[in-house]
């Protein structure tokens, strides 16, 4: 009775994913890129820091519903991906250290670039890419001691 009751335990595990060997490109490829950044230093101790990127969608697999995969691994790419952002910030002394205060804008063209899509095609809503960031402003300081 105790060995039929193990069985009937691991049969109610989900089988392990095993796929075959097979060749494919990395998740992180990006065969065309371009990254544009600089500084520029302005009166009254401020520095402006633009970021300009674009670059190819990382590549994802379709799957199906037992997850194996639904056509060549990575065949799919995400949409171009494309960003601007500004970090501005303004030097100060503050008890005679040097301290620098400033705001970030991140995502400044408000672009969509997603980064998870769903991949199972069991979903009614398969090849919908999601978890795009708006455009987001946040704060920085740096202190030198």
């Amino acid at each position: 009775r105790r060995a039929r009751s193990c069985r009937l335990r691991a049969r109610s595990r989900p089988l392990p994913v095993l796929r075959p060997n097979a060749r494919a490109r990395l998740p992180f490829d990006t065969p065309n890129r371009l990254i544009l950044w600089g500084r520029l230093y302005l009166p009254w101790d401020l520095i402006a820091a633009p970021v300009i990127e674009w670059r190819d969608g990382f590549p994802w697999s379709p799957l199906t519903e037992d997850r194996s995969y639904l056509d060549e691994p990575m065949s799919q790419r995400f949409p171009t991906y494309s960003q601007a952002d500004l970090s501005i910030t303004k030097g100060f002394f503050l008890a005679g250290r040097p301290l620098r205060l400033g705001i970030q804008f991140q995502n400044i063209t408000g672009n969509f670039n997603p980064r998870d899509v769903i991949a199972s095609s069991a979903s009614g809503r398969f090849g919908d890419f999601l978890n795009a960031q708006g455009t987001r402003i946040r704060f920085r300081s740096s202190a030198r001691f």
